[in-house]
């Protein structure tokens, strides 16, 4: 299983993913995104629930481990939503530095990408 870690977010300068190894650490949660998947197939929905979820461990002082890995692919509208929330809410600092993300494939990886260099072209 490949893991990624975000390390650019919006309205910081450069752009990118780094692949990383996750090091444990000691307020790590690991949510994962099936969990969160609307019961009416809802994507919208369930990027919605699962930014609640992040953004609710996130207050009570947690780091975020979201794995994408059994969730059966991902549009970029389930990332802008999910990644315009936390930013919306928290910040692309505080995102960039408590938040890692677990994807299934590339393909999965390379669409978040693109969901993150669409917000980072919106206006503020």
């Amino acid at each position: 299983m490949e893991v990624f870690q975000v390390f650019e977010f919006p309205f910081s300068g450069n752009w990118g993913i780094l692949m990383a190894e996750v090091w444990p650490k000691m307020n790590r949660v690991i949510i994962q995104a099936k969990d969160f998947v609307d019961p009416r197939g809802l994507i919208l929905e369930s990027a919605e629930r699962l930014a609640n979820e992040v953004a609710a461990r996130l207050k009570g002082g947690s780091d975020i481990e979201i794995s994408l890995s059994e969730l059966k692919g991902a549009s970029s509208s389930y990332f802008n939503v999910l990644l315009l929330r936390l930013i919306e809410v928290f910040g692309a600092n505080e995102i960039r530095n408590r938040v890692t993300f677990q994807f299934r494939t590339i393909a999965q990886q390379q669409v978040f990408q693109r969901s993150l260099d669409s917000i980072a072209k919106s206006p503020a």
